[in-house]
């Protein structure tokens, strides 16, 4: 009451951040009381009828549990995402009940010098690994504010009631809030933050948990929950101009009634659930920003309130259910390299003014604080790595010797619009150092760079995508093309080895899908044009069962895969015969019959050997064998007077192709003859270059 003390049993995270007693005045008194996690450091500490605090000496009663947790965390070294696994005891697990029961909210007095509303202020609160604050106390701090106006209001206070369905609740009446203790919402771990509530407005926006536009903020919006998250690293790698992070949102609450809401960000995508519903997952990864205390209730900039109950809140690290070492990596998929550059023939350009860096050695000098760009890495087209679908995960390593900080990156283009992904600051070295950095593309790319940033040396760079190659996404339809721009939905499997996989928590989004777990990729791709005259050549063929369907070429069949004219050959024939055709593309780009023959024979110099890696792992009705252009052409060097495969030669491995096909069981083989070139073209291009093709 009035006269007596509030008592606040304080859980701490650590022993060494807590300040020492006050040692002002001493008083003796005894109680008991049995606290919900026992393994936990506690104090005493008392605040008189004056809101003077008074505390006692800490007293550590933490044993290990023996059983291990685990949640995500994000790498600032590695810019990556991490899951670390650590004894429950030292995780903490926030848990509000705002019933008589419990003492989860209680009244500080005003202190209108903390910003947290426009014109007014509320308590800040223990704050979460730096030791205590100047306003002592812990749980839900209720406090009153100043309006904007001027006015003081008793409603800026949401009142305890009991409803008549029995449920305890703080009742917010659209002009008051709450607070929680400081990084409530945690910075740099993936978390889960579950609400029990009834909104009682559903009118505009309306804020449920803020702690600043630079951190995390859960509001409504005509009743349907959205939240954002202010990304530090997407805002240190494309700038403060502009608010960088993640919106996500969820289905709509029921208004008058009790709901279930819930955020999760386990630092690879962000969703929200609403009464077991979940909506849109989005790619989500960092840490946060500058997160402030959290208030409840309320959205800060600018000033919208809450109206309705908020029964309960909890909050809980996030994002992984396997445990492993304290502090480990995750089980990543294999780093597959698909660029390297050895700086043995020609330095990166300049970001602006156009230059290169110099080359010798193998060493790259950067001799400014100027961007340089490597050649394209990866692109989408002509023939597709995966490295630049939306979902790829890359993984980037160069060795750097430079005097001050630097920094290295992805650049992913799309659509005239550049993504700038940089890593975090490497500090300077006066020897070379290993750097690496990783990421995700959260948006499909035409093309990808990498980007230096530093004074310095540069050698041995590598790109690599992580990724379990057991693991593949098939599209179905893979290629569609309509004459109104209508499509059918697209539905993607995950499969292992062939195989699909049970439950895939695979991310679709549109004509895209990723695995976060085994970094495979897939897309779709749909095109609008005239579909009659395929449709009416399609028509004449009758399939009556289904058939495996073999592709063997050159580039002409390996670029553009997904929708190329193999892709459309089978799109049209499904269409006339639906389920009827199952296309398996092996074709290489640059192939001649003779690279074909030695690859199927096994042969170890054959260029492409691992496209052929699992040609046989099933059986064929019909193949297709598309080749000649790259057998025929001929070489200026030579005056175009020899083939690069002779006639006789050609047969020869003709009638050995064909003869393993049908070993292996084809039925039907089917060759088609390499489309002319234009003679004179091609000749007139290749006058004066000697020794080029």
């Amino acid at each position: 009451g009035p006269a007596g003390a509030q008592l606040v049993v304080v859980r701490e995270l650590s022993q060494i951040g807590m300040p020492p007693p006050c040692n002002v005045k001493s008083a003796k008194f005894s109680f008991k009381f049995k606290p919900r996690n026992p393994l936990a450091p506690i104090r005493i500490q008392m605040v008189d009828e004056n809101y003077r605090v008074w505390r006692g000496k800490a007293v550590s009663i933490n044993r290990a549990s023996g059983r291990r947790e685990s949640f995500s965390v994000f790498d600032m070294k590695t810019q990556t995402n991490r899951l670390v696994s650590v004894d429950s005891s030292r995780i903490v697990k926030l848990s509000y009940r705002f019933d008589s029961s419990h003492a989860d909210a209680y009244y500080p007095p005003v202190w209108k010098d903390v910003p947290i509303v426009g014109g007014g202020g509320a308590g800040l609160l223990n704050g979460f690994g730096c030791g205590n604050s100047r306003r002592y106390g812990h749980g839900v701090a209720v406090g009153k504010f100043e309006l904007a106006g001027g006015e003081n209001s008793d409603q800026t206070a949401p009142r305890l009631v009991c409803g008549s369905d029995g449920v305890s609740a703080l009742e917010f009446a659209g002009s008051s809030f709450a607070s929680m203790p400081l990084q409530a919402i945690p910075v740099y771990a993936g978390f889960e933050l579950r609400m029990k509530l009834m909104p009682m407005g559903m009118e505009g926006e309306e804020g449920l948990v803020d702690s600043g536009n630079q951190g995390f903020q859960l509001y409504l919006n005509q009743g349907v929950p959205s939240a954002f998250v202010a990304l530090g690293n997407l805002i240190a790698e494309r700038g403060i101009n502009e608010t960088q992070g993640v919106t996500v949102s969820g289905p709509a609450l029921k208004r008058g009634e009790w709901n279930e809401l819930v955020y999760r960000f386990d630092q690879r995508h962000a969703w929200i659930e609403v009464n077991g519903i979940a909506g849109e997952k989005k790619p989500c990864m960092g840490y946060m920003s500058n997160a402030d205390v959290a208030a409840i209730g309320v959205a800060i900039k600018p000033l919208k309130f809450f109206r309705g109950k908020i029964a309960a809140i909890d909050i809980r690290p996030f994002g992984g259910d396997a445990a492993g070492g304290s502090g480990t990596i995750v089980s990543m998929p294999e780093a597959v390299p698909f660029f390297e550059d050895r700086f043995d023939r020609k330095g990166w350009m300049t970001w602006g003014p156009h230059g290169f860096a110099p080359v010798a050695g193998g060493i790259m000098k950067v001799g400014d604080g100027r961007i340089y760009l490597s050649p394209p890495c990866a692109t989408r087209s002509p023939v597709p790595s995966g490295a630049c679908e939306q979902g790829a995960r890359l993984r980037l390593e160069i060795k750097t010797k430079c005097p001050g900080a630097c920094r290295i990156g992805v650049f992913a283009y799309s659509g005239g619009k550049c993504t700038r992904i940089w890593s975090g600051k490497f500090p300077g070295s006066d020897k070379f150092v290993s750097r690496a950095f990783e990421t995700m593309l959260t948006e499909k790319a035409d093309s990808i760079r990498v980007a230096v940033e530093g004074r310095g040396e540069y050698r041995e760079m590598k790109i690599s995508r992580r990724w379990d190659r057991a693991y593949s996404i098939r599209a179905t339809p893979g290629y569609q093309l309509t004459a109104d721009g209508n499509y059918e939905p697209v539905t993607f499997t995950l499969l292992k080895n062939g195989v699909p996989v049970a439950s895939p928590q695979l991310v679709v989004d549109g004509l895209s899908a990723y695995d976060p777990e085994s970094g495979a990729v897939g897309c779709a791709y749909a095109e609008k044009g005239d579909a009659a005259k395929f449709l009416a050549a399609a028509s004449k063929v009758a399939i009556p069962s289904p058939v495996n369907v073999l592709y063997i070429g050159d580039s002409l069949t390996h670029f553009d895969l997904g929708r190329n004219h193999a892709d459309k050959m089978a799109y049209f024939l499904n269409k006339t015969n639906p389920g009827m055709v199952n296309l398996y593309n092996y074709a290489c780009r640059g192939d001649h019959i003779g690279n074909v023959v030695s690859r199927l024979n096994n042969e170890p110099k054959v260029r492409f050997k691992e496209r052929y890696a699992d040609i046989w792992s099933r059986k064929y009705d019909w193949a297709f064998v598309f080749l000649g252009h790259n057998d025929t052409k001929a070489s200026s060097s030579k005056n175009y007077a020899q083939a690069v495969v002779p006639p006789d030669r050609q047969e020869k491995l003709y009638r050995e192709l064909i003869a393993k096909l049908k070993q292996k069981g084809v039925k039907r083989i089917i060759l088609v003859s390499s489309s002319s070139s234009d003679f004179s073209i091609c000749e007139a291009q290749t006058r004066g270059r000697k020794g080029v093709h």
